[in-house]
Parts: C-alpha cells; sequence; structure tokens
C-alpha cells in the first residue's frame, strides 16, 4: 500500500483537526465560495428588481449580461473581464448546488494528488478555453438571434469539466466511497458525471455541449502536460504569490534553514538516524502539507510519521 492510500484510508489521523470552510491553502472550497458568493449578488440584485416590479428580463438584460460570456465578439470587446466572470456567475440553484458536488468532489482528489496550486488554473483554463469556442460558434451562426434573451455561456459547468477530467487522468487509480467495500473507481464516477452533465444541455444548442466538452479536453491536456514535466499553471501561482507578497516584508532565517541543510546533508550522510516524533500537532502539519502540495512533497520523515500514525491506529 503506497503512501497516498495510507493517508486516503486513515481518516482517523484528522478526527481532532476542527471543520473550516476558511481552511488554508483548501482551493477546491475557495472556489465554491467564490461561486456561492457571486450567486448570493446575483440573487440580491434579483430580489431588489422584483421589489421594484421589473421583469426576469430587465434584471437579465441590465446585470447579468455584465457578467456573462456573449457569443459576439464585438460584445466580447466591450466587456472582456467576461473570460473570467462567466465561470462563476450563476443564476440557476439546482445548477449551482450541481457544479458545486462535483467540484468538492473532484477539487479534493486532485488537491490530494497534486496540492491546491494545480486547481485554480485546471478550472480557469476550462472556463478560457470553453469561453473561446463559444464565441468562435457564434462566428459560425450557430445561435438563432430571434430570441428574448440572448444565449450567453455562464456558470461553472465547463471549468468543473475539465477539474473532473484533469483529477481522473492524474489520480486514475483512485477510489471513492471506501467506506463501503473497495469504493467506486473514480474514472466511473467521472463518466456518471460527463453523462449527467449532457443530459442537462440536450435542449440547448450543441455549442453548449461543444463548450463543456472542449473544457474537459483543456483539463486532459493540462493533466497530460502535467504528468510530462510541464506545469502549465505555474505562471499563475507565480503571478498570484507576486501580487499576494508584494507587501509582505521579507522574513528572515534563511541562514538558519543553510546551516541545518549542511549540518544534515554533511557528505550526504546524516550524522544521526532521526526517530519521528509521534504527536497530534506534527500529524496536522503533515496534513496541511499534503492540502497545499501533494503526497509526492512529503519528506521520508513525514512519510514515516505517517506510516506510524497509521500503525497506531490499525492497532
Amino acid at each position: 500500500m503506497g503512501e497516498s492510500e495510507r493517508y486516503i484510508d486513515y481518516k482517523h489521523l484528522k478526527k481532532n483537526r476542527p471543520f473550516s470552510l476558511g481552511s488554508s491553502n483548501n482551493a477546491a472550497m475557495a472556489l465554491i465560495i467564490i461561486n456561492l458568493v457571486f450567486f448570493m449578488l446575483l440573487l440580491l440584485f434579483k430580489v431588489i428588481y422584483n421589489f421594484y416590479h421589473e421583469t426576469n428580463l430587465t434584471y437579465y438584460n441590465d446585470l447579468v449580461t455584465r457578467f456573462v460570456m456573449p457569443h459576439q465578439w464585438s460584445v466580447l470587446f466591450k466587456k472582456p473581464w467576461t473570460l473570467i466572470t462567466h465561470m462563476f456567475a450563476e443564476i440557476n440553484v439546482l445548477r449551482l448546488i450541481s457544479n458545486m458536488i462535483w467540484l468538492y468532489a473532484f477539487g479534493k482528489v486532485l488537491q490530494l494528488y497534486t496540492g491546491s496550486e494545480k486547481l485554480f488554473p485546471v478550472y480557469i483554463y476550462g472556463g478560457l478555453s470553453s469561453a473561446l469556442f463559444f464565441c468562435i460558434a457564434g462566428m459560425l451562426s450557430a445561435f438563432p438571434e430571434d430570441q428574448a434573451i440572448p444565449f450567453d455561456l455562464f456558470g461553472a459547468g465547463p471549468a468543473v469539466m475539465a477539474v473532473a477530467a484533469a483529477t481522473t487522468i492524474l489520480a486514475k487509480e483512485h477510489r471513492l466511497f471506501t467506506n463501503s467495500g473497495r469504493g467506486i473507481p473514480i474514472l466511473v464516477v467521472f463518466v456518471l458525471f460527463v453523462v449527467v452533465d449532457i443530459l442537462g444541455l440536450l435542449s440547448m444548442p450543441w455549442v453548449y455541449i461543444g463548450a463543456h466538452i472542449l473544457g474537459g479536453l483543456t483539463g486532459a491536456a493540462f493533466a497530460w502536460l502535467l504528468r510530462s514535466g510541464y506545469d502549465a499553471g505555474k505562471w499563475m501561482n507565480l503571478f498570484y504569490h507576486r501580487i499576494s507578497n508584494l507587501f509582505t516584508p521579507k522574513q528572515a532565517g534563511k541562514n538558519r534553514e543553510l546551516k541545518e541543510k549542511i549540518f544534515y546533508n554533511t557528505q550526504n550522510k546524516p550524522p544521526f538516524s532521526k526517530k519521528p516524533t509521534l504527536n497530534q500537532q506534527r500529524i496536522d502539519q503533515i496534513l496541511d502539507k499534503i492540502n497545499a502540495h501533494g503526497i509526492d512533497a512529503l519528506t521520508a520523515e513525514e512519510k514515516d510519521i505517517l506510516n506510524q500514525a497509521a500503525a497506531d491506529g490499525e492497532a
């Protein structure tokens, strides 16, 4: 049994950790919160519009169209921010709930195997590729223009499809619902997700189905590149860290890290063999590291601590 399987199976390692929606380095929860906040804001404005006896069509044309992805390039050039906002804008509560459940299911697995820094890039790439496809299809007159409500692209669907595809490729041996028997292979869950997603789009123009499929292909391409050693989302993370640390003073302590590195790596041999100390605080730190960077980022000592904790749990 590998370290990743041991981590997944031994949930008792986290039983003393408090539940928190805002856990640090939890990209899946951050994406869900952004989607929920966006939905609540749109819903609030809808209530205000209804209070003043405005129609849903007026609400959509006046407000919602400011955030959704249009299918005309001329409109997109006037509202370029919709390339990003459309993948968080949602006005259908059932579709929102469905997308967030799938995002959580696949997102937490992707974070386990690759760390939290890969989830946002996959999500963004999936949304961007489907948006560009949507506009290109608009050039082909794929939409009837005699509709009261224009055909726009919005919601997390294509982005979630990208996350699901990337997760299925990167964690192809993973199983969900392992509490009951051997669990369900993630490939089976992915196929179920695709079928449910496509069935919900059958009443719409084919372009919507194409946008979701392209989102999935984008996530698959991201995963294949990552397995080949190329991280297509690295620049996003670097940009984010530079912006977030722009006004953060540099921390001292590099000399201490250097001394420790020289001491423990003298002639590539440790001066002595350390036995890892097992305590809940240390386990929590290791679990946080897995959540941020994936299981492969653990050192040999940290893996020993997890294995020791797992063995104690089995005893």
